[in-house]
């Protein structure tokens, strides 16, 4: 009997593999209850882990802390990009002063040529070449020469600099404000009474003066500088902010 049931489960393929799939159903369920046998009879430690009950306030520092540092962080950017626009603010106010002592040192200079030349006492407003000179002077002040010192002033890095960098630092944009001076005349002077040969020595004897003005100027504007990134360092010091590569990245546009 069994023989003639093996014979037809091995001559049939589905119910062979039924078969297969029962049996291996039948032994798994045998072997869960063996287990259960053998951890009901203490043969077998399951071991229970313990589940950790969450705190009202759990996860709460980090997030506190987080959201002061960014809020402390946007509100100090905030300030440091108003020094900067004081900073910048003022030292311009710093140039209009000198630029336009500037202008007066060379339109001083020129009507006393002019008088000298034309044998007369004043010589100002009478003569047109005085006033064409001194719209020539002020245009090239207040807009080529203010340009350029405004892109140095943007630039800043004045105080990182040593006092022998900066001095060659200021010597070098000097001299340059001079060239922007003497490169403006020798395109737009138009002489009638006097030589732009003869306009360019008589210049010379006020350049020492104009570059003792700029260096100054750009003196002044270290000087503020370095207040606004002291007032800068006082904050983030207050702000529990030590890392120095982290303050020099802070204040390093100020």
């Amino acid at each position: 009997m069994w023989d003639s049931v093996a014979q037809n489960i091995t001559s049939n393929p589905v119910i062979m593999i039924i078969s297969l799939i029962v049996l291996s159903i039948i032994g798994f369920l045998a072997l869960l209850f063996i287990i259960g046998l053998l951890v009901l009879t203490g043969k077998i430690n399951i071991p229970k882990f313990k589940k950790h009950k969450l705190g009202i306030h759990d996860g709460c520092i980090n997030d506190s802390d987080r959201k002061k540092e960014n809020q402390e962080s946007f509100l100090r950017g905030k300030t440091f990009l108003e020094f900067n626009v004081q900073r910048i603010k003022q030292s311009m106010e710093e140039s209009e002063q000198v630029f336009d002592g500037i202008s007066t040192k060379m339109v001083r200079l020129f009507y006393h040529i002019v008088a000298e030349v034309t044998g007369t006492k004043d010589g100002s407003t009478k003569h047109d070449e005085s006033i064409f000179y001194k719209r020539q002077v002020d245009d090239c002040l207040s807009k080529e020469c203010k340009r350029e010192f405004r892109h140095r002033v943007r630039e800043n890095h004045f105080p990182d600099m040593t006092p022998g960098e900066f001095e060659l630092y200021i010597n070098e944009n000097v001299n340059e404000q001079i060239q922007i001076i003497t490169e403006y005349l020798d395109l737009y002077y138009r002489p009638i009474i006097i030589s732009r040969e003869a306009l360019y020595e008589k210049n010379q004897s006020i350049q020492s003066e104009i570059k003792a003005d700029l260096n100054k100027l750009f003196y002044r504007c270290r000087t503020i500088s370095s207040e606004y990134r002291d007032r800068a360092l006082t904050i983030l010091k207050a702000q529990g902010i030590t890392d120095e590569e982290t303050i020099r990245k802070e204040i390093n546009w100020i």
